[in-house]
């Protein structure tokens, strides 16, 4: 009976290590790519967008993606409207640019994203016609 408490214990204990042995390898390429930064930037950039893939494919095995807000309609649940545009190239209420993705872990929001909203355009700058 004591072991069994133990084992549950460890295993509370010690739950995040398959994810955190999975994002190791991230680590190591990007000190690699930090080594070599200054002698050549365009090995760097594609080291670089080498990690974001393996990132992104680590996260994927564990059930977490971005989703991406772009031309959505605006939604308080999964967005956080950082501020409004008026425009009259987009339906208000449109997503127009997306500083941060949103990210879930399977069903669940862990983070919403961050946001610019298309708003009506005010009174003052809408056209006019001539004859007023």
């Amino acid at each position: 009976k004591k072991r069994a408490i133990k084992d549950r214990s460890d295993l509370l204990k010690y739950q995040g290590e398959r994810v955190f042995t999975e994002l190791l390898p991230l680590i190591d390429n990007l000190e690699l790519a930090l080594q070599h930064a200054e002698s050549d930037p365009g090995a760097l950039k594609s080291g670089l967008q080498l990690i974001h893939k393996l990132f992104v494919d680590t996260l994927g095995k564990w059930e977490v993606r971005s989703e991406s807000a772009l031309g959505k309609d605006f939604d308080p649940v999964r967005h956080s409207a950082l501020s409004k545009v008026p425009t009259k190239d987009a339906k208000a209420g449109t997503v127009l640019n997306e500083f941060r993705k949103a990210y879930l872990y399977k069903d669940k929001l862990l983070r919403p994203a961050e946001v610019v909203v298309a708003a009506e355009p005010s009174a003052e700058e809408a056209p006019r016609d001539e004859g007023e």
